[in-house]
């Protein structure tokens, strides 16, 4: 029974390459992703690891097997987007320290992003990666800091630093901001959004906050999920209007710092 998965979908994608071109491609992707969501957020964990498999396979064999350039960048781009999914399912904050999950998830996220951006010739300019004026990133990571305070009171999270000292509370910063923010803005606007920018213009800030509402709907709380999608579209806007993603990162950075760190500290 899940064999033939992974197999089915492969054949989906042949045939929607066949008999479509991009929104027949792309809206079949989207849904794909989020039926396999909806197996993360309802079924037993191994359900959900090969719904995450068969999401993977239909992905890359759809890029595979699309030539029209640059449109089927999205796709492996996208594929991306599973590949997190297995690492989450496969090392839960259950069983792994919450710090610790940052980094062992990070870890080979970056390696991932660097992979696929290597596949899709990107260099760093191509996904954010570059200084622009000064003046609107700083605006925007003094708004990621604001907006820490709603994402705290919404979800209300426990503590991360059972010890608060100043090197304690120094450290978890720097890996939720490393591990956090900063590589949630490569994937999602640096990778994602760019390179949906080569193809759907206007509808590339629509697939990054699409992807971050898949990524964030684990959260079960329809006010957060709604929340972190629109703050997604709001670093995508000025991701596009600056061509960086430097201040966005650094918005996104300051936000989960703030909510996961320094406020349940000063709150809690």
């Amino acid at each position: 029974m899940v064999a033939p998965l992974p197999a089915l979908l492969a054949e989906l994608a042949r045939s929607a390459r066949a008999r479509g071109g991009t929104p027949v491609v792309l809206g079949l992707s989207g849904l794909v992703l989020v039926v396999a969501q909806a197996f993360v957020l309802t079924a037993e964990t191994e359900v959900a690891v090969v719904a995450q498999i068969a999401t993977f396979t239909f992905l890359v064999t759809a890029y595979l097997a699309w030539s029209r350039e640059p449109e089927r960048g999205v796709l492996l781009a996208l594929a991306m987007l599973p590949i997190v999914q297995l690492l989450s399912l496969a090392l839960p904050t259950r069983v792994v320290p919450t710090l610790q999950w940052f980094m062992m998830i990070g870890a080979p996220t970056y390696l991932l992003l660097v992979l696929v951006g290597y596949r899709m010739g990107l260099r760093p300019a191509d996904i954010g990666i570059r200084f622009t004026r000064w003046q609107p990133q700083v605006r925007v990571f003094l708004l990621g800091a604001a907006l820490s305070v709603p994402a705290y009171l919404i979800l209300r999270p426990e503590a991360l630093v059972a010890d608060p000292t100043p090197v304690n509370v120094l450290t978890a910063a720097v890996i939720v901001a490393v591990f956090g923010g900063f590589l949630e803005e490569g994937l999602l606007r640096g990778v994602i959004q760019s390179v949906a920018d080569r193809s759907l213009a206007r509808g590339s800030i629509v697939v990054s906050a699409f992807a971050t509402g898949l990524l964030y709907s684990a959260s079960l709380d329809l006010r957060y999920l709604v929340f972190a999608v629109l703050v997604g579209i709001a670093f995508g806007l000025v991701v596009r209007r600056t061509g960086s993603i430097l201040g966005s990162a650094c918005g996104h950075a300051a936000l989960l710092v703030g909510q996961l760190v320094l406020l349940p500290v000063i709150l809690g």
